[in-house]
């Protein structure tokens, strides 16, 4: 089939405007699952520290119909960014930097070009909130992945290689608000230089196992792969142009009614997209967000840099988001609905989405992850927002 055939944008999704129940969101999502626009979505809340609502429509494998449960497993991409972001200070908890040094007094290897800025200049803290004036990958991200059997990129020696080509200015360090995946592929190496772990064993070691995310990791485990929702792509004008950067003939299992089922796939630059898991596990950690979180055990945080994380630096001037008027925290997109504070971070990656949405003054948690490229047009945020206006 010729582009002509495809679609240039992503298939809509009907929502109502507003709800008062969540049950009326019932037979929108059950028919966009049984088209398969998308094949399963997953939905967890929180409310008060406990599981308000978990509830999933279609299924992980449309094939088989193996039905999706709020256990299924999805990429979670560019979520992960908040991790990284945790780790950073996590290091200053330690004594092991300050998010106001340079980057380069940690990571030697850390250079920019353009805007007549001197690299030492460009602080950790202006990474975290994408304020550093560094520009993306573009569409050669598309091809930043591996697969089962590959080895496992190390995220300072990716840097290193890769920091060359990526690391022009497009804006003077805390003038603009520009999301970077490069960004954070330069905290994750910076992570390993600080720590001595890989930023894989970093994460495991003081984000997930702490807060009991026993099915979250950056490789499918044979637990993880049990539960596993099968990736899948829409015949679209994207579809038309992976293949320039990625090798389809190992990313793609089969084409099936005009939608493209994948093998497992994994990002290189785990620092911005490597996190794997289901959406319960993910509950756990924006609960740690939330002012009701109470944990007996040693926090993963201090209060404070929880407070501090969710300050606002700088308006987004350029991001994936799909709303606006937004500013950059550190790692969080910090927005209001209906008058409300709102946190909130998406995940929109090959075969995968997810969205996540916090809503601190009433200790309200939501996320809605699905195995597509899409949810609907705005990578599930109108979706969130309609779980928001429930009376929880």
């Amino acid at each position: 089939m010729g582009i002509s055939g495809c679609a240039f944008l992503p298939p809509k999704m009907a929502l109502p405007e507003q709800i008062n129940h969540v049950d009326e969101l019932d037979p929108y999502l059950s028919k966009a699952t049984q088209h398969q626009t998308p094949p399963s979505i997953s939905i967890v809340v929180t409310k008060d520290n406990n599981i308000a609502y978990s509830k999933s429509f279609g299924h992980n494998d449309a094939e088989a119909q193996i039905p999706a449960t709020p256990e299924s497993v999805y990429q979670w991409w560019s979520i992960t960014k908040l991790f990284t972001a945790v780790a950073v200070l996590q290091l200053q908890e330690a004594n092991l930097l300050h998010i106001d040094d340079s980057v380069a007094t940690h990571l030697p290897t850390f250079t920019t070009r353009g805007k007549n800025v001197d690299p030492q200049d460009i602080t950790v803290k202006h990474l975290l909130s994408h304020s550093s004036g560094l520009g993306d990958i573009g569409m050669s991200i598309l091809g930043w992945v591996h697969f089962d059997g590959d080895t496992h990129p190390n995220q300072t020696a990716l840097f290193d290689k890769s920091v060359g080509k990526y690391n022009k200015l497009k804006a003077k360090p805390g003038v603009q608000g520009r999301y970077s995946n490069f960004g954070y592929l330069a905290l994750a190496a910076l992570i390993e230089s600080v720590s001595g772990l890989t930023y894989e064993q970093y994460i495991l070691k003081n984000i997930l196992e702490p807060l009991g995310m026993q099915n979250t990791n950056f490789i499918y485990t044979t637990q993880m792969n049990a539960a596993a929702a099968q990736g899948s792509h829409p015949n679209d004008f994207i579809s038309k142009v992976v293949p320039i950067y990625l090798d389809t003939d190992r990313a793609v299992n089969e084409k099936r009614n005009g939608i493209l089922w994948f093998n497992n796939v994994y990002s290189d630059q785990k620092g911005a997209s490597g996190l794997i898991g289901p959406a319960t596990d993910l509950i756990k950690f924006m609960q740690v967000f939330l002012p009701s979180y109470q944990n007996s055990n040693k926090p993963i945080l201090s209060a404070d840099n929880i407070a501090l994380m969710q300050e606002p630096v700088l308006k987004v001037h350029k991001s994936p988001a799909p709303v606006d008027d937004l500013q950059f925290g550190l790692g969080w997109f910090i927005g209001e609905s209906n008058g409300e504070r709102t946190l909130s971070h998406g995940g929109s990656g090959m075969a995968f989405v997810s969205m996540l949405t916090l809503y601190p003054e009433r200790n309200l948690g939501t996320v809605v992850m699905a195995n597509s490229t899409y949810l609907g047009r705005t990578m599930g945020f109108k979706l969130n927002q309609l779980l928001g206006q429930v009376n929880w």
